[in-house]
C-alpha cells in the first residue's frame, strides 16, 4: 500500500502542476518594408513624437473585437514600447526610401541642422 502511494503522489502532484501552467507569453516586434534603395541624399530628418491611443499604449496586444470593444491577449504581446516600434520602423524606412542616414529619433536627438521634423499620431 505503502508503495502505490508513493507512485500515485508524484503522478497526481505532475497532473496538478501541467493543470495550473499558462502557455508562454511570445513578444513581438515591428518590422521595415523591404525597399530598394534610394540614390544618396543628404537630406537629414527627425522621426516623433509619435503617440498612440491610451487603450493600445501597454504591453499586451490590444485586439478590436467590435465597434465598441477590445481585447487585451495577455501572451502576445510588444518587445518594446508601441510608441518606440513605431518610430524605430519609421525611420528604418524613412533612411531606405530617401537614402540618406541623417535620420534621427526624437526625443533622443534633435539637431539644429535637421531640415524636416515628423511627428506621428495613430
Amino acid at each position: 500500500m505503502r508503495r502505490l502511494a508513493a507512485l500515485i503522489a508524484p503522478g497526481m502532484a505532475l497532473i496538478l502542476a501541467a493543470g495550473c501552467a499558462s502557455p508562454p507569453s511570445r513578444f513581438y516586434t515591428l518590422s521595415a518594408t523591404d525597399t530598394a534603395a534610394a540614390p544618396a541624399s543628404s537630406l537629414s530628418l527627425s522621426v516623433g513624437p509619435v503617440s498612440v491611443p491610451a487603450a493600445v499604449d501597454r504591453p499586451e496586444i490590444a485586439v478590436a473585437t467590435g465597434a465598441n470593444q477590445v481585447r487585451l491577449d495577455e501572451f502576445n504581446r510588444w518587445a518594446s514600447p508601441l510608441k518606440d516600434e513605431i518610430s524605430r520602423v519609421v525611420a528604418e524606412n524613412l533612411i531606405a526610401m530617401l537614402g540618406t542616414g541623417r535620420v534621427t529619433q526624437s526625443p533622443q536627438t534633435l539637431t539644429r541642422d535637421t531640415a524636416y521634423r515628423v511627428s506621428i499620431e495613430v
